[in-house]
């Protein structure tokens, strides 16, 4: 529950973290009840509705009615355009609408993977009733959105499985990244005047922040990055000239979308004034355009374009730089559709 929480915000940190835990929820909600509405069966939707849920909806109202009015008044105009963009998607008769991203089925939850909201369908020519979960995000205009942060040692093994031979294909990055890792460190260590033993040992008495690395310790961090992307870059290509449409299945997880069937809906407001500036639906079901664009070599990413968005794919270092860890780090961007 939220109350205890809630009464203890110590900073501003702390009030705008909370914040967004409070604007997320009440809008999965405020969305799925708008999506109701619209299909007419709101008083089924609320006759389902849990009645613990029910009493956190309006504890996220009271503290924001305290802590943000201006936000607590938007959110419902947000919501509506939200549902009504939502609703013109998806193909049927909705016939009812359940909040999930608060269940604690956790056997449901994996089942329906990342969905905020599920809502039935009934086609209209069959009368066959199917199941269409939908993932809401609510974003500032002209962010990225954070979708994946895989370990680089692991993602092809985790989200390309599917694939012949996609162990020995991780297998041989790994080996890469180790070989890549070692000339990094005995660079560093020949720098300073020290004995390089494999490893970053006790004689490494400097920083071990990326972020505090310095002149030519920092380019060759930058050197490594570059040189780990461009064999990502490689194996993302080969990938996709193997097989698209099994590329495009292995690629949905690392897009913030479990599988091809979730529908997902981006509210962009805009800051501060919380206006709503677009809503986004996505929904990859028949994706024909995918494209890798070409490596930038001065920089340690690349973009993929899919069905007109784009998703940029990232090496990043863990906390530390003295092992050998890196991960992945996915994030969309959405183009904008007037």
């Amino acid at each position: 529950m939220v109350t205890k929480n809630f009464k203890e915000i110590h900073n501003n940190t702390q009030l705008e973290a909370l914040k967004n835990e409070v604007k997320g929820n009440l809008f999965e909600f405020l969305v799925a009840r708008q999506i109701a509405i619209v299909s007419k069966v709101e008083s089924l939707f609320l006759k389902n509705v849990d009645s613990e849920l029910l009493t956190m909806m309006r504890e996220y109202e009271s503290w924001l009615r305290q802590y943000d009015r201006n936000l607590l008044a938007k959110l419902p105009l947000l919501a509506i355009e939200m549902a009504k963009d939502l609703s013109s998607n998806i193909e049927g008769e909705i016939k009812n609408v359940t909040v999930v991203g608060k269940r604690h089925d956790h056997i449901i939850k994996e089942r329906l993977h990342e969905a905020d909201i599920v809502v039935q369908v009934q086609d209209i020519k069959s009368g066959d009733l199917k199941i269409v979960p939908i993932s809401l995000k609510l974003v500032k205009s002209g962010a990225n959105i954070t979708t994946k942060s895989a370990g680089a040692k692991s993602i092809f093994e985790k989200y390309f499985r599917s694939y012949d031979s996609i162990g020995f294909v991780q297998n041989t990055l790994n080996e890469f990244i180790d070989k890549e890792f070692d000339r990094f460190a005995s660079s560093l260590y020949n720098r300073h005047g020290l004995e390089y033993s494999g490893r970053f040992d006790s004689l490494w008495t400097k920083t071990q922040l990326p972020g505090e690395l310095k002149d030519a310790d920092r380019d060759d961090l930058y050197i490594l990055y570059r040189h780990l992307i461009k064999h990502y870059h490689e194996i993302f290509t080969k990938l996709l000239s193997q097989d698209k449409a099994k590329f495009i299945e292995s690629l949905l997880p690392l897009m913030g979308l479990g599988n091809k069937d979730v529908v997902q809906g981006i509210c962009f407001y805009k800051h501060k004034s919380y206006d709503l500036d677009y809503c986004h639906v996505v929904n990859y079901t028949e994706v024909e355009e995918i494209r890798i664009h070409d490596l930038n070599p001065e920089i340690s990413s690349f973009n993929i374009s899919i069905g007109g968005d784009n998703l940029q794919v990232r090496v990043k270092p863990m906390n530390k730089f003295t092992a050998p860890s890196y991960k992945i780090n996915c994030s969309m961007k959405f183009k904008r559709k007037d």
